[in-house]
């Protein structure tokens, strides 16, 4: 199933109004009409949003190359990884600029899985385990809207696990983030909840980011102005509580 949300396309072209984006396009305009000359990428300051998030995709592109040794091109070496790396790192959050934007775009997820935790804790609920797969903009989403996100870009197959536990008679739920092959998963504090959050509270405070009707709430009067290209954001719905970013 694919949706398009005209709500959040919407949300996201009024981040081209953003001070920070503005003051960030302005301050590094040689950078991005360098970048801009390299690669064919319109980037002005009427379409910031769509040249900031195409700058994620070149700078994701360029990651990935250079993660499997691969030849870089030789543009890129004036701004590979720095400062390009630095930039990637604050306009990652362009996808969450308003609290309406992380309800969109997490809200689907945090229902998903505060429903499950209710039924396996109170009902007859046989499932265990779930997997969702997800990019790093994904994850960071679930992390910003959670209020747990570190403004480190998410590596390639890092997971965000939440787990439903029982201690002392009461369920709890935890949040770890598996960002390394080579550590265990860290345990985070979620805002309010420290390191254990009981269900309840748990549900409590995600219901802010849960949208009743997500198809109602997609729906947009105001026309919304037409980008060069549409950056649209999608909601697959699978089976799992584990969010992972390519593989586990």
């Amino acid at each position: 199933m694919f949706k398009i949300c005209d709500a959040y396309n919407y949300e996201l072209f009024g981040a081209n109004d953003a001070p920070r984006y503005k003051e960030m396009f302005k301050k590094h305009t040689n950078f991005f009409n360098y970048v801009g000359a390299s690669t064919g990428v319109m980037f002005n300051d009427h379409f910031i949003v769509f040249g900031l998030l195409k700058l994620m995709e070149i700078y994701d592109s360029l990651n990935v190359q250079n993660q499997n040794n691969f030849t870089l091109p030789v543009w890129s070496k004036p701004v590979f990884p720095e400062p390009m790396a630095s930039l990637a790192v604050k306009i990652f959050d362009i996808g969450t600029y308003t609290e309406k934007m992380r309800r969109l775009k997490a809200g689907p997820f945090l229902r998903s899985v505060t429903m499950d935790m209710f039924k396996k804790a109170y009902e007859q609920y046989e499932q265990t385990l779930h997997f969702y797969s997800g990019h790093d903009s994904t994850i960071a989403t679930i992390m910003i809207t959670l209020g747990i996100y570190n403004y480190i870009l998410p590596p390639y197959g890092s997971s965000l696990i939440f787990e439903l536990r029982e201690k002392d008679n009461e369920y709890v739920v935890t949040v770890l983030y598996k960002n390394s092959t080579n550590t265990p998963p860290h345990l985070l504090e979620i805002p309010e909840c420290k390191r254990l959050c009981t269900l309840e509270h748990f549900m409590d405070m995600t219901k802010l980011f849960i949208p009743e009707d997500w198809d109602k709430e997609c729906q947009v009067h105001p026309v919304i102005p037409q980008m060069p290209v549409t950056h649209s954001w999608s909601y697959t719905p699978t089976d799992t509580w584990i969010f992972t970013q390519g593989f586990i």
